[in-house]
C-alpha cells in the first residue's frame, strides 16, 4: 500500500509540473530558464544556449508529451494490478 501511495504522489507531482509548464508555454514570450534546463537536462547546456525560444519551446513540448505518455502508462499499469 505504501508503494501505491508513493507512486500516486509521484504521478500527482508530475501532473502538477506538466500543468505549470503548459501554463508557462501558453505565454509565448515567457519560458523560465530553470524549468527548461530541468526538463531538457539530457541536452548539453551549451546547446540549449544556442537555441532560440521557439526551438526550446518545441523541445519542451516534446518532453512534456513524453512525460504525459509515461504517466498514462503508469496509471494503466497501476489500475491493471487491481482490476
Amino acid at each position: 500500500m505504501e508503494a501505491i501511495d508513493f507512486i500516486s504522489e509521484d504521478i500527482a507531482a508530475t501532473l502538477r509540473q506538466i500543468s505549470d509548464l503548459r501554463a508557462e508555454l501558453i505565454n509565448k514570450h515567457h519560458i523560465v530558464i530553470e524549468d527548461v534546463k530541468e526538463i531538457l537536462r539530457h541536452i548539453q547546456v551549451s546547446l540549449l544556449n544556442e537555441l532560440d525560444t521557439e526551438q526550446k519551446r518545441s523541445l519542451v513540448c516534446q518532453e512534456i508529451e513524453k512525460m504525459k505518455e509515461k504517466s498514462k502508462v503508469t496509471v494503466k499499469n497501476l489500475c491493471g494490478v487491481y482490476i
